[in-house]
């Protein structure tokens, strides 16, 4: 590991992945430059066809599967709902990456912003995957709890999937946790103790 300052950071580690010769073909006739194709090949299988390509390297609104598709948006919907009207204090957490952080800031600003909640309401925590690990970790949570004014509901972003055992903690404490996260989820499936866990 290579260390700077008082960070650690892992050495970096090349992959060598195996390239989709129909994902490659598709990129190339799609106009993509060699170096993007290959990068696209060796990541996407079983492309077969052009235009299938079109909502990965065009992104847009129109490609969006429609948010009630969505596993538990309801019950998230409903409890948010609940927290802003209640005056309730509202956590977010997420992890320093850039969609962690990014994520995490989309729903700050459409609290304050679009739902008007008072900044003060709202707690940011985020978590150092390379200091603590990744996710919902026992650090984190620890923090939350000992924090002057605990949350009421806490919205996870970007993790959450896995970590069942810390959101019991935060459940039995009277925390209400809805997950949203676009990882896989473990074999259990989605964590039992959360109120929500929304997914694609």
């Amino acid at each position: 590991m290579a260390k700077r300052g008082r960070i650690q950071y892992p050495a970096p580690r090349l992959l060598n992945r195996t390239v989709d010769a129909d994902t490659l073909r598709c990129a190339r006739q799609h106009g993509l430059g060699e170096l993007a194709a290959h990068v696209l090949a060796g990541r996407i299988e079983g492309i077969l066809q052009p235009d299938f390509l079109v909502p990965i390297v065009s992104p847009a609104l129109r490609h969006l599967d429609h948010f009630r598709g969505l596993s538990a948006i309801e019950p998230a919907a409903a409890r948010i709902v609940t927290a802003i009207v209640s005056g309730e204090r509202i956590a977010i957490v997420s992890d320093h990456d850039c969609d962690g952080v990014t994520g995490h800031a989309v729903v700050r600003l459409a609290l304050e912003e679009l739902f008007g909640v008072p900044a003060e309401r709202i707690q940011s925590w985020i978590g150092h995957r390379l200091q603590e690990g990744y996710g919902l970790t026992d650090g984190l949570v620890q923090r939350i709890l000992q924090s002057d004014s605990r949350p009421d509901v806490l919205i996870t972003v970007d993790h959450g999937s896995s970590d069942e055992s810390r959101i019991r903690i935060l459940r039995d404490k009277g925390i209400d946790v809805i997950v949203t996260d676009h990882h896989a989820m473990p074999e259990e499936g989605p964590p039992a103790s959360a109120l929500a866990c929304v997914s694609p």
